[in-house]
């Protein structure tokens, strides 16, 4: 009888035991959050939404072909995201924004018509807000975890250059499935995604989102939003329709 009962306090004593791990868990989980919400804040990020178009007339945007879209929706739709400036160019990546202005086959982005390093934007513009999007060009090479640590380098630079502005780091978008390759995959395309949320949560960026206010049901690219559906496409650029949503995102989430 003794030994039952024994047994049976261990029992207790270990459902106890899972039990706060399970709160602690949970309990962990939420602080993280929190403590990343607090320290967005702490840093001085407006937390007010709707923003309207001329809150994004101090912003500049940095980024790769696909920003090179947004860029043109705005140049056609002065109302969607005010005076705000591009520096942004083809196949631009957070390595390559790092090599010299001079480098061979470097593809620096231009502004009034002269070359400069991505690290640089605010400087060059006078923003205080800058947007990046940049990782589609990274992550085939470096894979997930190497991308994120040319982001980190690129953040640094960025931030020795320019240490008041403001940097708002955005998720990767997702590819059409009919062109998913083994080079880059929506599933790449997230894990990169996850960990660059991580890196933003820790250091007090703000993270957005744009990766899920454009993909379906399935996490790609709607065809509907895609500008280069074409098998010999890409399968990665915007509509104008998808560029609208993503202004729409900014306005609601910056």
């Amino acid at each position: 009888m003794k030994k039952i009962c024994a047994v049976l306090c261990v029992i207790i004593a270990a459902l106890f035991v899972l039990s706060g791990c399970g709160s602690s868990k949970e309990s962990s989980q939420a602080q993280t959050s929190a403590t990343a919400a607090e320290k967005a804040q702490d840093s001085g990020y407006d937390q007010t939404s709707p923003k309207d178009a001329s809150w994004f007339n101090d912003a500049v945007f940095i980024g790769d072909s696909v920003t090179v879209m947004l860029d043109i929706y705005c140049e056609n739709n002065p109302d969607a995201l005010g005076d705000a400036k591009f520096i942004c160019a083809g196949s631009l990546s957070y390595s390559n924004a790092q090599w010299d202005i001079n480098a061979e086959g470097n593809v620096h982005p231009t502004y009034k018509g002269k070359q400069i390093l991505a690290e640089t934007a605010a400087e060059a513009t006078g923003a205080s807000k800058v947007f990046i999007m940049l990782g589609m060009n990274d992550i085939g090479i470096y894979g997930a975890d190497g991308a994120v640590a040319e982001c980190k380098k690129f953040a640094e630079r960025m931030k020795t250059v320019s240490p008041n502005a403001k940097y708002y780091f955005q998720s990767v978008t997702p590819k059409m499935k009919s062109h998913e390759d083994e080079v880059i995959y929506n599933d790449l395309i997230k894990d990169f995604n996850t960990k660059l949320k991580k890196f933003c949560d820790d250091n007090g960026y703000k993270y957005l989102d744009i990766y899920s206010a454009v993909c379906d049901e399935n996490g790609a690219l709607p065809e509907k939003y895609c500008g280069d559906p074409e098998p010999e496409g890409q399968g990665i650029h915007f509509t104008n329709e998808a560029c609208k949503i993503w202004v729409d995102y900014l306005k609601n989430n910056a």
